[in-house]
């Protein structure tokens, strides 16, 4: 009888270490998620919640740090980086470098013709061309092919100014002549 207490006690011990543990790092982790909810709660959201912010996601901060490495300094190296991301892309980031690489003309005439016209399969000069339809795809249908025209003479007016010669201005050309405009009707 002795025994069958002390077995019994033994095994209520045990209960009450195991149990007692399991509840307190059950409360503790309730806890741990309370305090994680309340920091959470606590920060304010700069903008929409219910809109990501691209610049945030590594693609889209990874082509916007190339962007800002090429505005300080052009090279081709970061040009081919934007490339291999281009490749991979679809969706909002493919109109997204489609902006970017309209970006680039405006910027870096000659040094992004120069890149496009060396490395003929690019994947941004297709976002490019295909960035150029989208921005002008929303004009009428009647005043979209003027306005395209009209970007093309002020792209070849800048590459004259530059003196950058008849390669590029033919370049500039072949590449307007690609544009479709109603590529989003």
């Amino acid at each position: 009888m002795k025994n069958l207490k002390y077995i019994i006690h033994l095994l209520f011990i045990f209960q009450l270490l195991v149990f007692g543990c399991d509840t307190k790092s059950k409360n503790q982790n309730i806890e741990d998620s309370l305090d994680t909810i309340k920091n959470e709660s606590t920060q304010v959201p700069s903008s929409n919640t219910n809109v990501m912010d691209q610049s945030t996601l590594p693609p889209y901060k990874n082509i916007d740090s190339l962007v800002r490495l090429l505005d300080e300094n052009f090279a081709f190296s970061d040009v081919k980086k934007l490339d291999s991301i281009c490749f991979g892309s679809d969706g909002d980031l493919t109109e997204y470098l489609g902006s970017i690489t309209i970006s680039l003309l405006d910027g870096h005439l000659n040094n992004f013709l120069k890149y496009l016209q060396i490395n003929s399969n690019s994947c941004l000069k297709v976002r490019l061309i295909e960035g150029l339809g989208a921005k002008y795809s929303v004009y009428e249908k009647t005043e979209r092919s003027e306005k395209l025209l009209q970007e093309e003479n002020r792209l070849i007016s800048i590459a004259k100014e530059q003196k950058l010669g008849d390669r590029k201005i033919e370049f500039i050309r072949e590449l307007f002549n690609k544009v479709n405009p109603n590529v989003l009707d």
